[in-house]
């Protein structure tokens, strides 16, 4: 009898260890998974960000100064109230603008150019006209045709603003001389002669399960032309904090000299000749939480390019917390005539 109590002692004690076991291996699994999910949401942000920064700029104008020229652009809204960054309907819209420590302890970024619509193939047309001698030809310079619905803006050859939200196909010049360069915007009547998109922290109505309850979610946010709303899109989960700083050439050296955390102050000419980089600092949780304490610092400290610093407290220890910095330069300010 005793030696049956002691086998089963000994088989009770081996089922546990190996329940343990499992139970190990099932959490390392699930840790592996989150964090293969989040490393992948990483990429897909950074992707968002490098290709909206690049296009910065694109089929902008530089000069708005046609008669009567009225726009309208984002709404007054609970989202950190983008109509903030809404550009002056008499002044050339920025490419560019930067709102510091703006909207949840964070930084508020703001893109403008005609492909800043991911939503549209629109936005991803363009082509040049001109006056063949019996009437206005359009060539198109990317891979797909205007449609018959889709709505342009048209510049000429300084980048000055001709027209805008006309039917594409149905434009006519004032000059027979000159070549104006259409960029398609919407598909519907345009709000604004420009696309814009904004990245920026927003709290959910539901964090996902796995994030700390004191992040955040980084969102894509495109201002809609119909209504001025802004159709926000969550890109990356468990965001502690979103940082931009932007850097500029002041003297027209091709050197950067001047660093920025905001450009409110700056005028749209400014934006389109000084800015040649800018640095995005993402904090963000990888994987979900731990049993036990993974991270071994109460900061996570940001360095800046032009020797500043922000110190961000580490609300918990128990998660993997990391820091991600990218730098993009965008393409399309340069001052090239068209």
């Amino acid at each position: 009898m005793i030696e049956i109590l002691v086998a089963l002692v000994i088989s009770f004690l081996a089922l546990g260890a190996l329940y343990e076991s499992y139970l190990a291996i099932l959490r390392a699994k699930k840790q592996q998974e989150k964090i293969a999910e989040t490393n992948f949401q990483v990429l897909m942000a950074l992707e968002f960000l490098r290709k909206d920064i690049e296009l910065a700029g694109f089929g902008m104008p530089r000069d708005i100064s046609i008669s009567n020229l009225t726009y309208e652009e984002a709404i007054s809204s609970s989202t950190c109230s983008p109509d903030y960054f809404n550009s002056s309907t008499n002044s050339t819209p920025k490419p560019i603008d930067l709102g510091g420590n703006y909207c949840n302890n964070s930084d508020y970024l703001v893109i403008r150019s005609s492909a800043a619509n991911l939503d549209k193939n629109t936005s991803r047309k363009w082509a040049y006209t001109y006056y063949d001698g019996s009437g206005w030809r359009i060539t198109s310079l990317g891979t797909l045709d205007f449609s018959t619905n889709d709505r342009c803006v048209a510049l000429d050859h300084q980048k000055s603003l001709i027209n805008w939200n006309f039917s594409c196909n149905n434009f006519s010049g004032s000059n027979i001389s000159e070549i104006y360069y259409l960029f398609g915007i919407n598909d519907s009547p345009l709000r604004m002669p420009f696309n814009r998109v904004d990245y920026f922290l927003k709290k959910p109505s539901s964090l996902p399960y796995r994030c700390y309850q004191a992040t955040y979610e980084l969102y894509r946010g495109e201002i809609q032309h119909s209504n001025g709303d802004v159709n926000e899109q969550p890109i990356l989960d468990c965001v502690l904090s979103f940082q931009v700083i932007v850097g500029r050439d002041t003297n027209n050296d091709n050197i950067i000299d001047a660093w920025s955390k905001d450009l409110s102050s700056l005028s749209a000419t400014q934006v389109f000749e000084e800015v040649k980089e800018i640095d995005i600092y993402i904090i963000y949780q990888e994987g979900q939480r731990e049993r036990k304490e993974v991270f071994d610092s109460d900061i996570i400290r940001i360095n800046y390019p032009d020797g500043t610093y922000d110190d961000i407290n580490i609300p918990s220890k128990n998660y993997r917390w990391k820091l991600i910095e990218i730098k993009v330069k965008p393409f399309n300010l340069e001052d090239i005539k068209l």
